[in-house]
């Protein structure tokens, strides 16, 4: 079935149009990866929390080119891990599974002619790398107090957990609600129908 699918998508959907949704979805597969609840989410948390900055990038095997290695560290992922790694300068490399810290102080050197649109020098770094290599860097600005995630030409600026859980909650008390209007919808309907047997049967 699978297979057929993709055979009707190669003949009605424009190639550009096919990859267009690939990177989307792609993106989206990302922003689960950092979303709420995660082990890198809580680490990207603490360092904003502790009005920190930092330069994160998980190897995608394609990076190799486009940065200079700094220390090895070659240790499990914890948050408490990156956050002190994040105390030196430079980019800090985490495995393609983000099981592991890879490396720490390693500086980030993308072509400085790729286009890009920001202004800080952590963000136009991260910008870049992310165009070059098509790895997920995720910067944070302690100045701003943001945090955004690039992988290809995407950005997206995370909202903080705190937020996102609030907006979470709210959508699902909305939710609920409608659900109370569709089950008393179907009861009327159910006593309607019932009704209208039972005028049937005595018409009969």
């Amino acid at each position: 079935m699978d297979e057929n699918k993709e055979e009707i998508n190669e003949l009605f959907i424009p190639q550009k149009e096919q990859e267009k949704t690939i990177v989307e979805k792609n993106f989206m597969d990302v922003l689960k990866m950092v979303a709420p609840g995660t082990s890198i989410r809580s680490a990207l948390d603490d360092l904003l929390n502790a009005g920190m900055g930092a330069l994160i990038v998980i190897d995608n095997g394609n990076i190799s080119s486009a940065y200079q290695r700094g220390f090895g560290i070659h240790s499990k992922f914890t948050s408490q891990k990156l956050v002190e790694l994040a105390k030196m300068d430079g980019a800090i490399i985490l495995s393609k599974n983000v099981k592991k810290i890879l490396y720490a102080n390693s500086f980030l050197s993308p072509n400085s002619e790729i286009l890009t649109r920001e202004t800080g020098t952590r963000h136009k770094s991260a910008e870049r790398m992310a165009k070059q290599t098509g790895a997920i860097v995720i910067a944070i600005s302690e100045r701003k107090k943001k945090i955004t995630i690039y992988q290809g030409d995407k950005r997206h600026e995370l909202k903080e957990s705190s937020e996102i859980l609030r907006r979470a909650a709210e959508t699902l008390q909305a939710l609920g609600k409608q659900r109370e209007i569709l089950n008393e919808s179907l009861n009327h309907l159910n006593n309607f129908q019932k009704i209208l047997k039972a005028k049937i049967l005595i018409n009969k």
